[in-house]
């Protein structure tokens, strides 16, 4: 039973660590994106 329960515990730990990467790397892309956008956008040029 132990076995079973450290499994688990193991699984949902790679399952979390997995959902962190995915939305750290998401937020990044976001912010990056908006970074860009804001550069590129004419508004910052003054037109």
């Amino acid at each position: 039973s132990l076995h079973g329960l450290g499994g688990a515990a193991g699984y949902n730990l790679r399952l979390l660590m997995r959902w962190i990467a995915f939305l750290r790397a998401w937020l990044q892309a976001m912010a990056g994106a908006s970074l860009s956008l804001a550069h590129r956008s004419p508004l910052t040029f003054g037109a």
